[in-house]
């Protein structure tokens, strides 16, 4: 077991969400909500903000830093306070991280291009068949080859999303998001993640008058699963992603299978289902619509 930590550690910071750079430029407070052997989640007055190691890469909610030796997350207090002043963040009395001349990394998707619409139609079925193929055990994928085999209220909410999107309908979704929002263990639930890839699809697809569907995922989301999933869903109806699905999307515009491979299973890869449960969204609901 590794002693507590004794001094002030100076974490070096590598990048940051350039929303996340705009919010910490003005004093904050709040505390240490959540903690893991890689990462650390901040709660400033409401705002999440997630303090990573590099191999977490960027995202909307991130503050990366460099591994500092005798320093570790999940030896931070929960609950103690963490503050920022002008080009710095504080936490808990214990580090410091300098993030006023960081690298800011830009969060925010861009539509596809028409043009680019069939390229990507066939694309997406390389995606669908690592998913299908390499899901991990307990993820909603399942859904995706047969939706019978999810238990009875996650089938029923995979079933009214898909059927409200198709609509589409705005009350389905709705009622979707409230059978699915808070579903499932960890630190965000099967069923949310499933909503923030919905609406990371959303987010690339053209707008034909979809505000309304990310609008009532937010909405019904509320208040029904945890603030660190609450927060993810919140960056993804922004249009906003992590650097993963970054690469990935700009992959499906190409035409080199592996490279598509290659990045799905990247996005795959976060958490224990996270990634697939994700993807599972993204794919059902650009079948849906596209």
């Amino acid at each position: 077991m590794s002693n507590p930590i004794s001094s002030i550690a100076r974490l070096r910071s590598v990048s940051i969400s350039k929303p996340v750079h705009a919010f910490l430029q003005v004093p904050r407070a709040g505390t240490v909500l959540s903690t893991f052997t890689r990462s650390c989640y901040l709660d400033f007055e409401g705002r999440i903000v997630a303090v990573v190691l590099p191999d977490l890469l960027n995202g909307p909610l991130n503050l990366v830093v460099a591994a500092h030796v005798g320093f570790a997350f999940d030896e931070l207090p929960q609950g103690a306070s963490v503050w920022s002043s002008p080009g710095t963040v504080h936490i808990g009395g214990v580090a410091e991280i300098a993030i006023h001349d960081t690298p800011t990394w830009n969060p925010e998707l861009t539509r596809w291009d028409r043009p680019a619409f069939s390229r990507i139609r066939a694309n997406l079925r390389i995606v669908g068949s690592v998913l299908r193929a390499e899901a991990p055990e307990g993820s909603f994928a399942v859904y995706l080859n047969d939706p019978t085999a999810l238990a009875a209220r996650p089938a029923r909410g995979m079933k009214l999303l898909k059927e409200g999107l198709e609509g589409p309908s705005a009350d389905r979704v709705a009622a979707a998001a409230q059978q699915l929002a808070g579903l499932g263990a960890g630190l965000t639930p099967s069923g949310d993640d499933v909503l923030v890839g919905t609406l990371i699809s959303l987010s690339v697809l053209p707008d034909d008058g979809q505000h309304e569907i990310r609008d009532a995922i937010v909405s019904a989301a509320s208040g029904r699963t945890t603030r660190i999933s609450e927060a993810y869903l919140a960056a993804a109806s922004r249009g906003e992603a992590g650097e993963a699905w970054h690469t990935l999307l700009h992959s499906l515009k190409e035409s080199n299978d592996a490279e598509i491979q290659s990045a799905t299973r990247r996005v795959m890869a976060f958490g224990e289902t996270s990634g697939a449960d994700m993807l599972t969204g993204f794919v059902l609901t650009a079948r849906a619509l596209f």
